[in-house]
């Protein structure tokens, strides 16, 4: 993952999966990914994209209360000084919630839209991943930013996503894009 991405663009997958572990009740694992993406931020002299922020700031706070300031500290000094290895273990072992057939469209199981992305779909989502703009996206690809865009929906239908966030975090949980 750390070729793919780099070392700043690890921040981006680490924030997002913060903030699923916290969703996903594992508020300990939340805070050292989320301590570890703010260090790797930090370092870099460059926030997190826009789109991450909230997210991981929401993460945090839930862990937080679910934990206390005192297991917080301990979670957040452990993650700043968590090695990159460990923390893309630590990412890669975060419990995500199965998404019911209710949440997806004409009530598909998650496990037969997985495979049925298209090569432009899994490109599009391995730049997500790594914290592309949708304009960015589009003018890697030379195609307009609606093309983009609707890959995007295709993606998240097919995914059973809401946000780049999940959509991250069931790619990288599944294997559909490798971590190597």
């Amino acid at each position: 993952m750390r070729d793919l991405l780099g070392l700043w663009g690890l921040a981006m997958p680490l924030a997002a999966l913060s903030h699923i572990a916290a969703a996903n009740g594992q508020p300990g694992r939340a805070v050292r990914l989320g301590a570890t993406a703010t260090r790797l931020s930090d370092a870099y002299q460059t926030p997190l994209i826009p789109l991450i922020e909230p997210f991981l700031a929401k993460g945090l706070e839930a862990a937080r209360h679910a934990l206390g300031e005192l297991t917080y500290a301990q979670a957040w000094a452990e993650g700043q000084a968590m090695s990159l290895e460990t923390a893309i273990a630590e990412a890669l072992a975060v419990d995500i919630a199965p998404v019911t057939a209710a949440a997806m469209p004409d009530g598909q199981a998650k496990s037969t839209v997985i495979g049925k992305l298209t090569p432009t779909e899994l490109q599009v989502l391995r730049q997500l991943i790594g914290g592309s703009t949708t304009k960015e996206i589009a003018a890697e690809l030379v195609v307009a930013i609606s093309t983009v865009d609707r890959h995007i929906t295709h993606i998240y239908n097919k995914l059973g996503a809401r946000n780049r966030a999940e959509a991250t975090a069931i790619a990288l949980k599944t294997g559909l894009v490798q971590t190597d």
